[in-house]
This record gives structure tokens, sequence and C-alpha cells, in this order.
């Protein structure tokens, strides 16, 4: 995979974050402690250093985000369903 496709997979992945959020009410950290801004932060600099195990990383954390959301979204759905 090349550093191109894995750009796009972060823009994509960056992406879906921030729509997942917008749904589940879910909101950016406080103060400028918003985790998704150091990974874009993280993906730049992995980016421009050419370091491919940092964009590994990147994508992972991304990952790790949209399982978390998705288990919040999951669980909106149940409780909007039951009642």
């Amino acid at each position: 995979m090349g550093i191109d496709e894995r750009r796009r997979l972060i823009d994509r992945g960056v992406r879906m974050v921030r729509e997942m959020r917008v749904e589940s009410g879910v909101r950016p950290g406080r103060r400028g402690q918003d985790p998704l801004r150091d990974i874009e932060i993280a993906a730049l600099m992995a980016e421009a250093a050419g370091n491919n195990d940092d964009l590994k990383g990147v994508l992972l954390d991304l990952a790790e985000m949209i399982r978390t959301l998705k288990i919040v979204l999951d669980a909106k759905g149940e409780v909007l369903k039951d009642q």
C-alpha cells in the first residue's frame, strides 16, 4: 500500500469520524484537546517524514475511533428503539 493510498484512507477515516460524531452527538474535546485533530497532525508528520509505521499507527487509531463511535451509535439506536 503506497503513501497516496494511505493518505486517502486517512482522509476518508477522518471524514467518517466527523460524520459519526455529528450523528451520535459526541462533541470534539474541550480546550483544543481533540484526539481527531491529534491524529490528523500525526498523519501529516508521518507523511512528511515518509514513515510508513507511523501512518499505519494513524490508521489503527482512526479504526479505533470508528469502532467506538459505532458502539455509541448502536447503543443510541437501541435506546431509541426501546422507547
